[in-house]
Order: C-alpha cells, then structure tokens, then sequence
C-alpha cells in the first residue's frame, strides 16, 4: 500500500520484468500524483521497495527516443531513455559516446528532442562530482561541461557556495581529479570570470578577459 495524500492505495508489483521505480511511476502517473513523486523518497517507499526487490536504479524512465540510425543511414543503432531529473542532453550523450556518434550527430539528436523536450542546456556534464558534508549529506554537485575550463568550472562552483567548505582543499581536488578525465578541458588554472566580446555603437572593438583576482 502507498500512502498519497490523506488516501493509502494499493499498489501491486507484479513479476514481468519491468524495473520496480518505473512500476511505482507508473502507478503515480495513473492516479495523478506525479508532482508528489518525491515523497516516496523521503517517506521510505522507494527503499522498502528495493530491500525486497531487485532495483537497477532509482529514477524511472520518463521518456523514451524513437529508434536512432547511424549517421549513414543504414543501420539502427537503438534507442535512449530519459530518466527522471536528467537533463535530455546528458543522456544523448552517453548514447554518442557508447555508439561512437560524433558531436555534430548528436548535436542534431539534442535539437530535434528539445524541440519535444524541456531542455535546460544544450551542452553535456563530461565530469560530476558529488558534494557530501561530514555526515554524509549530498550538499550539491560539482559539475564540468563539454569545452569547459576546470577553472572556470571551479570559479563557478565555489561562487555559489551557501555552505562553509576549505576552498583551498576543494580547489586542488577537483584539479587533481578532473583533469585525468579524456574529455575533461584542463589547459589553465586561473579562472575567467569573464571572457565576452565588447561593443560600442555596433562595432566589435575586441575581447574582454578578466581572470580570477585580477
């Protein structure tokens, strides 16, 4: 039974093979708590569910693409799933990486979902991080883009801080870790916290860098 709102429903798992969250979303999806979806997290649903079944994962699928051909033509490749709270362009992502899509394919993927899709950004996280507080507490995540300095990353990251962290220390482990990383971008360590071109009176007059404590 699951409780939703003031009224506990019955809720059945049956042995067919489906994922037990894409169960339970499915069933939200059926009585219109779908907003609600989180409280099976925070109210002990979700883990109950997965001490006696078997669980792959923890967000169900939300979405699923129509078959994807290669860049040829000639061959289908498969198709991809959105999970739920992923960002459309990271799982696009992933299915380049694995089918050995270049950039410019997948970007084409990327524009024709967003145009079905809500989609936040366009670009992929090549490298996440998550944040935890001494007692284990997911505090947030430290998240690198395709094409994007690790400094700036950093620069950006830390400017959002709402939480007391050694800074230094974070610093040198997000370089040290992130750079080994193929897709990662590591060519400085100074950060730009600003880099755009300058207009004045529609004329391009130059680039603009300012680097971090200049």
């Amino acid at each position: 039974e699951v409780q939703i709102g003031d009224n506990t429903i019955p809720f059945y798992l049956y042995d067919d093979g489906a994922e037990p969250i894409d169960s339970l979303y499915a069933f939200t999806l059926e009585h219109g708590t779908e907003n609600d979806f989180d409280q099976f997290y925070t109210s002990g649903v979700v883990p109950r569910l997965c001490e006696s079944n078997r669980c792959r994962r923890m967000q169900p699928i939300i979405w699923k693409s129509r078959p994807i051909t290669s860049p040829s033509g000639n061959k289908i490749l498969g198709s991809f799933a959105i999970l739920r709270n992923e960002e459309p362009v990271d799982a696009i992502d992933h299915f380049a990486q694995v089918h050995g899509l270049d950039a410019e394919y997948r970007d084409r993927i990327v524009e024709v979902v967003c145009d079905e899709r809500p989609c936040s950004r366009t670009v992929p996280i090549v490298w996440r991080k998550t944040i935890n507080d001494e007692k284990g507490r997911v505090l947030g995540s430290f998240d690198v883009l395709e094409k994007e300095e690790v400094a700036d990353a950093v620069y950006r990251f830390l400017d959002e801080l709402s939480f007391p962290l050694d800074r230094s220390r974070l610093k040198a482990y997000f370089f040290e870790n992130a750079c080994v990383h193929p897709r990662v971008k590591c060519t400085r360590l100074v950060a730009n916290v600003y880099d755009d071109d300058v207009t004045l009176r529609g004329m391009n007059i130059g680039r603009l860098t300012i680097r971090e404590n200049q």
